[in-house]
Parts: C-alpha cells; sequence; structure tokens
C-alpha cells in the first residue's frame, strides 16, 4: 500500500489495485488487471505487471514540453513515484522519467541498482555503493560519499542506509534530522520519518503539520504522506491524519516467512499458488520472472531471496553480483538436493543429503568437508553442528566467532561477529564479538534463538529475551 496527497491506493492479495481519496486528475482511477508490486506518490502512482511493464496515473503530464512517457512493453526492474514525475529502473540499469519537467529532472546518462524520488528530485544507488541525485535545487557537491545499502526519498528529503545508521537530507543536501540509532526506516514524510520496530510504530522527527499520532498495537506494515495508514496482522487497514479512511484488505496467507534487510518473503499456504510472495525492500525482479513451483523453505538474505522446493532443490533470485541479467540469480546455485538451507547477508548454505555443506552467494566461505545435521550462517562466518552435536566453525575470526567451545549443542546460531549455541542442558553459550554484550548470554535454560546485529533466544517459559547491539531499542 501506498500514500500520497490526499489519496491512498493498495495492493490486494489477487493483484488488482484500489485507491481511495481525492479523485481528482485521475487519482484514484487505478487501472484494470493484476500487478506485481505498487508505489505512491505525492500526485501520481505507478504499478508494475508480472512481466515488468509499468502502469500509471493521476497528474502525470507528458505532453511536450513535459518529458515523454516510454512505450508501454518497456519492462523495469523498479518503478519510484515523485510530485507529478515516475521515473522506472531498467533491466540494464540505466533510468528513464517521465512526468512533468523541471530544472535537471533529466536523468544522468549512467547506471544504478536502486532509485528513489522525492517531490522534485530524485536519487540513485551506484553498482560501487556510492548515491547520485538530480532534479530541482540538488546541489551534487554535497553529495555524502557512501557506500550505502539502501536509499529513500519523499517530498523534500532522502535518506541513506549507510551500516546501521541512515544519512537524510533535505532537498538541497543539507542535513536533516535522522532516525535513533538502530531503527529501520521504512517510510518517510514531510518533516517527519516513521520505524516499524517490533510491530510498533515509531515515529521520529519534528513535524508540526502531521496528526494526530499513529495506531497503537501490532503493525504488519505501514506507509505514510501527509497521513499515515498502518496495516494489522489480521488484515485490517488504520489510516489517521486529516481524516483519511481506507477500506479493509487481506494480509497475505503464508505456510512459511523469513524476513531480512528491509524484504519480507512467504511461502504461500494456498495451494494452488505456485509463485512466491515478497514485499517490501528492494527485490527488484518481476514477480512474472521468479521462480515457479512447490517451496518448503526460505530465507532472505541482502538483497536476495532463496527458497527450497519439495523435491530439495534450489532457487534463488535478487541482486546478482555479476549483472541483473535474467533469469535472475544470487551467485552460483548450486545444483542437486538438499534437506535444509540457510541464508545469511552476503552467503547462503545448504545441506545435502549426505549432510555436506555446499555454499554460494556474494562472499561465499568454502565449508569444510564433512557431514552436518544443521548449519547457521553469519555476516562473513558459517557454523555446522556435527552429528556428535559438537560445533565447528569457519570463515572470519576477526573476533573469535569462528572460535566455538567444546561440548554438546541442540541448535547454533551466526550473526554479526558472533555466534551463539543452545548446549544439550539447554543453557545458552556465546563466542565472538564482546561489542554490547554479544557474547554474554542470560542465563537460564532456552529452546530456540535467533542471531543477527543482536541475539534473541526463547525460555522454556515461552517468553523472549534478546541481548547485544540495539539491546534497548525494543528489539
Amino acid at each position: 500500500m501506498g500514500a500520497g496527497n490526499g489519496f491512498s491506493c493498495g495492493l490486494r492479495m489477487d493483484g488488482t489495485v484500489a485507491c481511495w481519496g481525492a479523485a481528482d486528475d485521475g487519482l484514484t482511477a487505478a487501472p484494470a488487471g493484476t500487478f506485481e508490486s505498487l508505489v505512491v506518490g505525492d500526485e501520481c502512482a505507478c504499478a508494475l505487471d508480472q512481466g515488468g511493464h509499468a502502469r500509471c496515473w493521476g497528474r502525470l503530464p507528458t505532453a511536450p514540453p513535459n518529458l515523454p512517457a516510454p512505450k508501454d512493453d518497456t519492462v523495469f526492474l523498479q518503478v519510484v513515484a515523485g510530485g507529478t514525475y515516475v521515473c522506472g529502473l531498467l533491466k540494464d540499469g540505466h533510468v528513464v522519467c517521465w512526468g512533468e519537467d523541471g530544472d535537471g529532472r533529466h536523468p544522468p546518462a549512467e547506471t544504478f541498482t536502486e532509485i528513489a524520488a522525492g517531490f522534485t528530485f530524485a536519487c540513485g544507488l551506484r553498482p560501487d555503493e556510492t548515491a547520485r541525485c538530480w532534479g530541482e535545487a540538488v546541489d551534487l557537491t554535497a553529495m555524502p560519499k557512501g557506500p550505502y545499502s539502501h536509499l529513500l526519498a519523499r517530498g523534500d528529503q532522502a535518506c541513506f542506509q549507510r551500516g546501521d545508521t541512515w544519512v537524510c537530507l533535505s532537498q538541497n543536501l543539507e542535513p536533516k534530522l535522522a532516525p535513533p540509532p538502530g531503527q529501520k526506516v521504512i517510510s518517510l514524510a514531510l518533516g517527519r520519518g516513521y520505524a516499524l520496530e517490533a510491530g510498533k510504530v515509531v515515529p521520529w522527527g519534528p513535524d508540526p503539520f502531521f496528526s494526530p499520532d499513529p495506531p497503537t498495537g501490532t503493525i504488519a506494515a505501514l506507509t505514510v504522506s501527509d497521513f499515515g495508514c498502518a496495516l494489522s496482522p489480521d488484515g485490517t487497514l488504520d489510516c489517521w491524519g486529516l481524516n483519511h479512511t481506507a477500506p479493509e484488505v487481506e494480509a497475505p496467507l503464508l505456510k512459511a516467512a523469513a524476513a531480512g534487510d528491509g524484504i519480507v518473503c512467504g511461502i504461500p499456504r494456498d495451494p494452488t499458488s505456485d509463485i512466491p510472495d515478497c514485499w517490501g525492500g528492494n527485490l527488484k525482479f518481476p514477480k512474472g520472472l521468479r521462480p515457479r513451483g512447490s517451496f518448503k523453505q526460505v530465507g532472505v538474505g541482502s538483497g536476495y531471496a532463496c527458497f527450497l522446493r519439495d523435491d530439495g532443490k534450489l532457487a534463488c533470485w535478487g541482486d546478482n553480483p555479476d549483472s541483473y541479467s535474467l533469469p535472475p540469480l544470487y551467485g552460483q546455485v548450486p545444483a542437486g538436493t538438499f534437506t535444509s538451507l540457510v541464508v545469511g547477508p552476503s552467503q547462503a548454505c545448504a545441506l545435502a543429503q549426505n549432510g555436506q555443506p555446499a555454499c554460494f552467494g556474494s562472499a561465499p566461505i568454502t565449508p569444510p568437508a564433512e557431514p552436518f545435521t544443521a548449519l547457521a550462517v553469519g555476516d562473513a562466518h558459517a557454523c555446522g553442528l556435527r552429528p556428535d552435536q559438537t560445533v565447528k566453525c569457519w570463515g572470519s575470526n576477526s573476533d573469535g566467532q569462528s572460535q566455538p567451545p567444546g561440548g554438546a549443542f541442540a541448535k547454533i546460531a551466526a550473526g554479526t561477529k558472533v555466534s551463539c549455541g543452545i548446549r544439550a542442558d539447554r543453557t545458552l553459550a556465546c563466542w565472538g564479538s564482546k561489542e554490547d554484550g554479544r557474547n554474554s548470554p542470560p542465563p537460564g535454560r532456552f529452546t530456540d534463538l535467533s542471531a543477527g546485529r543482536h541475539t534473541c533466544a526463547v525460555r522454556e517459559d515461552g517468553r523472549l529475551i534478546c541481548w547485544g547491539a540495539y539491546r534497548f531499542s525494543g528489539r
């Protein structure tokens, strides 16, 4: 879903689009048909169908002297909507913009991996992870250097993700108030940003024009403009600000799901659906180009996703480190059949029938030639649980994350410069970075755990406890 200036649009589970609010200039005149994704700007909106073709509506003038619209059969990896113009990312990485013309709104003749649009300007991430913006009142000499992994833009501001922090700038590239450290920015409004943390809406930044406060309770998805809309897990939609209401929409029904780097992917519960669902973040390949079939396991990394088919074969798509050619594959996905799959930020590993791991991705680490019963993948290292329940790790050992203690373990997890495991007696052990107490787990007995930049574990009584980086940010 998305919110614009006085109107909102949502993508239904059946792929159709519904819009509501101000009907001026066709803002709510969504096209017929089924679509893969939806973007909503301040004064216009666009949807991509399963073949990557864009269908746009609203205040989007394309007659001279404005920027002409592309041909209907043009295939895009991504589209973004600004004020009264739209930009699309082509398969070769170049950008095409159309709609109301303005000073410098023509995109530069270079390639990008991701784009975002504000009201009268746009920005893109280059393949070398640096950023460039173009449009009205954009001072290129003030553009901060990367590397950046993700970007967002809305209204007069843009935010660039640099590791765990965000650099936020106004349209003239002056610094803006950034979100609190550790919070995941998912939506921007004029003068204010919003994060979704542990299912709660967290606003940041001053905003004298936006009220009242967002809804409480658990939220599954969020979008804001001069008003906001939040989707709850039961599929109901709650909108606030400027007296906006919205129709009820359905939440996805999944039998398995995974999240990573702002992306969520799931395996549909509907047995008649043979295409996995992904939303959020920057998975740019259209649904019509994704693998079909019956899947049983899913994992999400940094800009890519992998699924384990029912027949044991792997299917992956997303950011290919070598090119954006189709079919989309992340690194060299191994052939053969596998029993399980684990996915990390830059590498994934799968267990073959004989217990031997196979790892692949943009920065894969060759695993040892021995059998394991379970695997865990961190940022630059991995660990395996041997048949005798001892642990072996490989890859980066910069902080001791690949030097496990002795003894028997029931489960293992790997995160950022740290590894953890549940011992046979259900107590916890962690090894690796001491930063933020990452290698200092709490006492007690536990049944499950997961690690990233912080680690969380489930106690025997079902309570959840977390430690490590961002332990005070509501995780």
